[in-house]
């Protein structure tokens, strides 16, 4: 039944949260800056910085590709990922 909702990594999963954006067809995704993360490779991912969080949007149709994707980032990183 899709991803788990924690993957176990080397390190502490990461929480992302999803979001109703603002209208029903858009969710936000945003996690908590972590220390290894360079600003660089954020904004270079097309991401924003918010203070201490990264986020960005998707429509609900590209919500289940983008949650592959983080997950399958965060595990290159060497970490989990729990979504709430």
């Amino acid at each position: 039944m899709g991803i788990p909702q924690t993957l176990e990594g080397i390190e502490p999963p990461v929480e992302v949260y999803v979001r109703k954006g603002v209208d029903d067809d858009e969710r936000y995704l945003a996690f908590r800056f972590p220390d290894w993360l360079s600003q660089g490779e954020v904004l270079d991912k097309g991401w924003a910085i918010d203070g201490n969080q990264v986020l960005f949007s998707v429509s609900k149709r590209e919500l289940l590709t983008a949650e592959k994707l983080l997950v399958e980032w965060f595990r290159q990183k060497g970490h989990g990922i729990t979504f709430r």
